[in-house]
């Protein structure tokens, strides 16, 4: 009996061990795969292609999720009529996930509103509320634990300034507008809001303002409201899309573009946030030789940043000493992708795998997401077979999100 005894617990006990392996095995693959995802911007119906993510970070695509909502397609966004159609929205964050990689939000630019999706095991998407963006043409979304704040473009001609939004996204996905949170941006008849973005520790909010070429920064309530900005002057002109690291912010600086006389300059710059919200500038205006640096994408350390480049086809790699901030160009063109003459690949939003290991590029004028494996040494490798190609050019479809 005894016997029997010890013989049950010790199989009952190797099966226990058996079946925690596998957790952890799955555990393992499911931490070694993941998903990009991107947004088609469709005039009709907005809707999230979601791209499958295998271990070697090449690409499958897996399936596309309306959400209940119409973007722009390809259209001139007010203010830029050297609007080529491949940069639609004009902004960087237009889709973004949750730190957990539990949701997924997306702005609808044509209708006015945001939508949040709760992110399956599987990568599926599903639809969990949708909600007014408090204002016109949302554009970028900014996330730091379940606060949320959008901002909106605006029609400033008919009245209707650029602003941001706040909302707390609930356990369900659910979108809870919170009040007083909407305020204009540093000169409601001309600022434009290219991205949102929140302070490492999110008691602040930072908005890049294109046109004005500003950055203000909005202090964080304990209700998650904000106050008046804080507005630094930019040293190059049109400050697009921007990211953290540590206390340190990397802003691009699009320098007007081919179109408008900023050819060959685009350049970035670093600053230190103060505690008081202020910006201090440590690396002023490094310029890559290329053109229209408008989004960021950095390394899982901290000590690279990758630059795409709209008008030129390229990504540009930076060096970037995480202790003080600086900036060192590594090369004007870590990555180039042609397309046909005359034309762009439109290299446009960015995102990282998140153990760091893989970077994507959307290149509009390709229809196609790029992928590549980042080496130590800061290079980037295209993945052979890996680039996710399925997609509707001609919906000027726009932002990426990387789990």
């Amino acid at each position: 009996m005894k016997r029997r005894l010890h013989l049950i617990l010790t199989t009952g006990l190797a099966v226990a061990l058996l079946l925690a392996a596998r957790s952890v095995t799955a555990a393992a693959e499911e931490e070694a795969t993941g998903a990009v995802y991107v947004a088609t911007n469709g005039a009709e119906a907005n809707e999230v292609v979601a791209f499958k993510r295998g271990a070697d970070g090449a690409l499958t695509r897996l399936a596309s999720f309306p959400t209940g909502g119409k973007g722009t397609g390809i259209r001139k966004v007010p203010k830029l009529e050297d609007d080529n159609g491949i940069d639609s929205l004009i902004s960087s964050g237009s889709v973004k996930l949750s730190n957990v990689g539990h949701f997924l939000f997306v702005v609808n630019a044509g209708s006015g509103t945001i939508t949040s999706f709760a992110v399956k095991p599987n990568c599926e998407l599903v639809l969990a509320d949708t909600k007014p963006s408090g204002g016109m043409l949302p554009n970028s979304i900014a996330l730091h634990g379940d606060l949320l704040y959008v901002t909106n473009i605006g029609q400033p001609a008919k009245g209707k300034p650029a602003n941001i939004s706040g909302f707390r996204v609930g356990a369900k996905g659910e979108l809870t507008p919170i009040p007083e949170s909407t305020l204009s941006l540093s000169n409601p008849e001309k600022s434009q809001p290219a991205q949102a973005l929140f302070s490492p520790k999110g008691d602040f909010l930072l908005v890049t303002e294109l046109m004005t070429s500003k950055i203000s920064v909005f202090r964080v309530g304990d209700t998650g409201a904000v106050s008046k900005p804080t507005v630094t002057d930019s040293p190059g002109k049109n400050p697009f899309g921007a990211c953290f690291v540590g206390q340190h912010l990397i802003v691009c600086e699009e320098q007007g573009g081919a179109k408008m006389g900023g050819k060959e300059k685009a350049s970035a710059s670093s600053y230190l946030l103060g505690k008081e919200g202020d910006l201090k500038l440590v690396s002023k205006s490094v310029g890559s030789g290329r053109t229209a640096a408008c989004w960021v994408s950095l390394s899982a350390d901290g000590r690279y940043g990758w630059i795409s480049n709209a008008d030129d086809g390229t990504i540009s790699s930076y060096r970037i000493n995480p202790e003080d901030g600086k900036l060192e160009l590594l090369k004007a063109v870590a990555v180039e992708r042609p397309a046909k003459k005359g034309e762009t690949s439109g290299p446009i939003d960015s995102g990282m795998s998140r153990d760091g290991r893989y970077f994507y590029q959307m290149y509009a004028g390709r229809g196609e997401v790029g992928a590549f494996r980042v080496e130590k040494d800061g290079s980037l490798t295209p993945i052979k077979g890996g680039d996710g190609t399925e997609l509707p050019v001609a919906a000027g479809f726009q932002g990426l999100a990387a789990r």
